[in-house]
């Protein structure tokens, strides 16, 4: 578990061509946007993992009982299929 990260100010446009090509074919980001093959991510900063409304998590998503925040998606992002089991995210995106 990640305990100590610092961040610093990111490339919009990397940041924003990274989530296109790697995120974008599962996820929306738009407020009131309909979910796909992953949920909405909309708002995802303080939510609770399984939280989405109309989404259909796995239960190992629904119990994982984390708050998503810059470092618990940071973590995530780095190791999804070993975070939450079973979750369907495809790859290690970072």
């Amino acid at each position: 578990m990640l305990t100590q990260l610092v961040f610093v100010a990111g490339d919009v446009s990397k940041g924003a061509s990274l989530f296109k090509t790697r995120c974008a074919q599962c996820h929306t980001v738009g407020s009131g946007e309909p979910h796909k093959v992953g949920p909405n991510l909309h708002g995802v900063f303080g939510r609770h993992t399984g939280k989405a409304e109309g989404y259909s998590y796995t239960s190992a998503n629904v119990n994982k009982g984390i708050t998503w925040d810059e470092h618990t998606l940071f973590e995530y992002l780095g190791t999804s299929s070993v975070c939450l089991h079973t979750s369907p995210t495809p790859m290690r995106v970072l």
